[in-house]
């Protein structure tokens, strides 16, 4: 199964165009009126945006990639619009699904994470994923893909443990 929320794009450009025009007007208009931050409006202002930015970046990153097809895991978080054009700032695993050992789904304030933990060599791992912008359904589509992966991989184990039954030999 593959779940992508390509419509993070368009809104998180969007949201990044708002607070460039917002900046950029409110710089000309204190080169217009040679104000220069003295007003209560610039400080309410700014700290608007210093809170939007924050949650903004508590959330994680917003475009997330999921692929379960074949024996791999693939999973991809990036910001798609910003951060990915400056830097490689992004979350990229691929792994087996037979070294997934359980996941867990954090919803608090504003955020939603998801951990999952993988069998290592010696002890086991733990990823930790945001994925604040998907929806309900998109969410529900991941549990479920995690758990018939889970279940499948569980069903590989426990038939390679059965002991084989010995036929009769002739000859």
């Amino acid at each position: 199964m593959k779940i992508s929320n390509t419509r993070v794009k368009f809104q998180y450009a969007s949201i990044y165009v708002a607070f460039l025009l917002v900046f950029a007007l409110n710089l000309f208009d204190d080169n217009v009126s040679g104000r220069y931050g003295n007003s209560i409006e610039n400080g309410l202002l700014i700290f608007i945006f210093l809170i939007i930015s924050f949650l903004l970046i508590w959330r994680g990153f917003p475009f997330f990639e999921y692929d379960s097809e074949g024996e791999v895991l693939v999973i991809k978080s990036s910001e798609p619009v910003l951060i990915s054009k400056l830097s490689d700032n992004q979350f990229f695993a691929e792994f087996p699904k037979a070294k997934l050992n359980g996941f867990k789904i954090k919803s608090s304030f504003f955020r939603r994470t998801l951990y999952l933990h993988l069998n290592g060599d010696v002890k086991t791992k733990t990823l930790k994923v945001s994925i604040s912008c998907l929806n309900k359904n998109e969410v529900l589509l991941l549990s479920q893909s995690l758990k018939n992966a889970l279940r499948n991989c569980k069903k590989e184990v426990i038939n390679e443990q059965r002991p084989l039954r010995r036929g009769f030999e002739f000859g």
